[in-house]
Order: structure tokens, then C-alpha cells, then sequence
């Protein structure tokens, strides 16, 4: 039987994410103003905060400028990035484990489905709740802004178009190599 999760796989999901959610934390933790400044995008707050539009597109010094967070955004943002920090070690210690330890593929393939089901389930509430989260526009709607890119930020874009891509990666894993471990389920 062949391998249920590939080099290649292993690779994305185990290193290259857990690398691209330790980004997420260091900038939810150590850059906490500039993170709380740049959640929402300037194209959708009316009217456009000038000052801090222009703070955002400066320099990581320019956060000098902003204004300071209260106690309880500052803790919010820390425990972001704690969570971000959880997603990276279990993402990166467990698929090693995982992978190390769970020799049957059968197994494996099992574990991974459910993994990556409960991953899925958690990109598509960060992409809702992101997609709430954000003002709405005096003129249109929240979705005709989120079809302009150009008006997307970075922690935007990671938010939404990151994390659909790594749930379209999940399903491209399960359409390639998890679907037999739900289907051997129902058959037993």
C-alpha cells in the first residue's frame, strides 16, 4: 500500500506551515501595534485614517507613531499569538510523531484525515470570522471590496487567500490519499 502522506506532503504541512504560523506569531507578538493598526485595511474603513494608512506603509520604526493599545488588546494580541504558536507545534511535533511513530498506513491515513478535518474546520472559521470582523463600507459591500486585492493589506490577504489556499491543499491531500480511509469506515 502506498504511503498515505509523502515527502512532499510532509514537507508543506509539517515544516512549511508551522514556519509560515511562527511568522504570524512573531508579528502577533512582537510588532502588536503595527498587527492591531494593519487587521482592517484602509480601503475598508471610512473615511481612510490618513495617519495611519501612512504609518502602516512605513518602516516596522514608524509603529513609534501610532497609538498605544490598552491592556486588554495587547493581552488579546498575546494570546493570538499564543494560539499561533499552538497551531505551529501541533502541526509540526504531531505530523512528525505521526509520521514517525504510526508505522500501518491504514492508520495513519485515518489520523491524517481527522488531523486535517479538524484544520479545515478551523481555516474556514478564521476566513468567516475574518470576513465578519471587517466594517463594513458606506458605499457597497464587504464582498465587493474583497474582490479588489488592490485594497488588501498583507494580514488580509493571510487571513483569507492564505488560508483558503493551505485548506485547499488539505483537500488535495484528501482527495489524493484520505478519501479510502473514510470509505473503509462505512464499510466496516
Amino acid at each position: 500500500m502506498s504511503d498515505p502522506f509523502p515527502l512532499p506532503w510532509y514537507v508543506f504541512f509539517g515544516i512549511v506551515e508551522p514556519i509560515s504560523v511562527l511568522a504570524g506569531a512573531t508579528y502577533a507578538l512582537a510588532f502588536q501595534k503595527k498587527y492591531h493598526y494593519e487587521l482592517v485595511p484602509p480601503s475598508f474603513v471610512v473615511p481612510k485614517p490618513k495617519l495611519i494608512s501612512k504609518v502602516i506603509k512605513a518602516a516596522p520604526s514608524a509603529a513609534a507613531l501610532m497609538p498605544a493599545l490598552d491592556a486588554p488588546t495587547s493581552m488579546g494580541l498575546s494570546q493570538l499569538g499564543s494560539c499561533y504558536i499552538l497551531i505551529m507545534l501541533n502541526s509540526a511535533l504531531m505530523l512528525y510523531a505521526f509520521k514517525r511513530y504510526i508505522k500501518d498506513h491504514d492508520a495513519l491515513r485515518n489520523v491524517l484525515v481527522y488531523f486535517f478535518i479538524v484544520l479545515g474546520v478551523a481555516d474556514w472559521t478564521h476566513i468567516g470570522l475574518t470576513f465578519y470582523g471587517l466594517p463594513g463600507p458606506a458605499v457597497g459591500s464587504k464582498i465587493g471590496l474583497l474582490l479588489r486585492p488592490e485594497g488588501w493589506n498583507s494580514l488580509l490577504f493571510g487571513n483569507i487567500a492564505i488560508t483558503f489556499m493551505l485548506f485547499s491543499c488539505r483537500l488535495a491531500w484528501y482527495l489524493a490519499h484520505g478519501r479510502a480511509a473514510l470509505s473503509k469506515v462505512k464499510t466496516q
